[in-house]
């Protein structure tokens, strides 16, 4: 039977509004390199055989990353170390129709010196997609669903950290080399208003070698940019790329808030050790950083930019 696949692109909706949304499944077909936090930014299509059983590779990333001391506009400074981990679970339901989800894991731990402003430590962030996927014909693909995130310092509830919404959207192919995708995405935010958000995606194979992605990355954590891919062989691929992030969850005791935003530019090589397997690093600067605090309302308490900071990471990830 032909070889069928569901082009679906991850959302970026949420981290324009200031939220790090969990991992939407790209495609039912397109394995991830996982988070918010997943792993290259847009990994290669593969295309996988129909599989009447309904089973898909199950993808287990995790990654560890630092971004190094900085200075704080305001007194002091601070370094911040992330781990992550997620599973990706496709279920073909039919020819047509697949049901990805996606648990992901990560912890964020901040390290201040000096500053009287922010004292938050370990966040941890725990966070699950379901996201269904049908392949109207050979163009047209359209995809809907939810998601749930969890947000909190360790000497917090992470109860009280809790935020989701849903997606929906379509992606068009416009022929062999460039795909096109677009929707919106209703998000709750910590003590504030809900919104509502546009998503943009692209894939666009401009050369045999080189391909141009935008739409969520997942680098040191989940955001949303663009890269260039250099498929350098089969082996081995380049990525230069640009992100944005932006994190915001409970902290403390008294329920007040805790936010952090950067772009990153990178650089990085993936090697794919396997048909199952691919590593990834890269190094980067973390750039226009900002840090805010808010009371148990939602109301400023604080906010600080941070100097230029340098990124280096780690992910893989392995397909079953």
């Amino acid at each position: 039977m032909k070889n069928k696949k569901i082009v679906t692109q991850w959302t970026s909706g949420a981290l324009l509004a200031g939220i790090t949304l969990l991992s939407l499944p790209a495609s039912a077909q397109n394995v991830e390199s996982l988070d918010s936090g997943v792993s290259t930014p847009a990994p290669v299509e593969q295309v996988q055989p129909a599989d009447h059983s309904g089973l898909l590779p199950v993808t287990v990333s995790s990654g560890v990353s630092e971004q190094f001391n900085t200075s704080i506009n305001t007194d002091g400074s601070f370094s911040l170390t992330r781990f992550k981990a997620g599973v990706r679970a496709p279920v073909r339901l039919n020819d047509d129709f697949v049901l990805g989800t996606t648990f992901r894991y990560q912890l964020d731990s901040y390290d201040f010196q000096s500053s009287p402003d922010y004292s938050w430590h370990n966040i941890n962030t725990l966070a699950v997609s379901s996201i269904l996927a049908w392949r109207v014909d050979d163009v047209w693909s359209v995809y809907g669903g939810g998601f749930v995130r969890l947000s909190a310092e360790s000497s917090a509830s992470l109860g009280d950290g809790v935020n989701g919404g849903g997606v929906a959207g379509f992606n068009y192919k416009v022929d062999d080399t460039l795909r096109v995708g677009a929707g919106l995405a209703v998000i709750s935010v910590l003590e504030d208003s809900a919104r509502v958000l546009p998503i943009l995606t692209a894939k666009w194979k401009f050369d045999e070698d080189f391909r141009l992605d935008l739409g969520l990355a997942d680098i040191a954590t989940m955001g949303y940019g663009a890269d260039l891919k250099w498929f350098f062989n089969p082996e081995l691929e380049f990525t230069l790329g640009v992100q944005y992030h932006r994190s915001r969850f409970r902290v403390g005791q008294d329920n007040s808030i805790g936010q952090e935003q950067a772009t990153t530019v990178f650089v990085g090589p993936t090697w794919h050790a396997c048909p199952n397997m691919d590593v990834t690093g890269y190094v980067g600067l973390a750039a226009g950083g900002q840090l805010r605090a808010e009371d148990s309302a939602g109301q400023k308490t604080a906010q600080s930019d941070y100097s230029t900071a340098a990124v280096l990471g780690l992910n893989a990830s392995v397909r079953f």
